[in-house]
């Protein structure tokens, strides 16, 4: 079961260094920690992230960390 937890969302609109109220902001970014189970490869996790994403062109994302991948026991 692949899991997936957001641990940081930012958004927002500033003006003059202070929060703007009643502003749709135009950008967001979301840190979101992905679990790989071990009967999955990262190929397929970025296979289905593409599928998902497809829709939304302006979103992209980046991976910043891996582990390499084990066999199952």
């Amino acid at each position: 079961l692949l899991s997936m937890n957001i641990t940081s969302l930012y958004a927002g609109a500033y003006k003059d260094k202070n929060v703007a109220l009643n502003v749709v902001s135009d950008t967001a970014t979301a840190t979101i920690d992905m679990r790989v189970p071990p009967t999955m490869h990262m190929q397929e996790v970025e296979d289905w992230l593409t599928i998902v994403l497809q829709p939304f062109p302006s979103i992209t994302y980046t991976v910043e960390a891996t582990v390499d991948e084990r066999p199952c026991r």
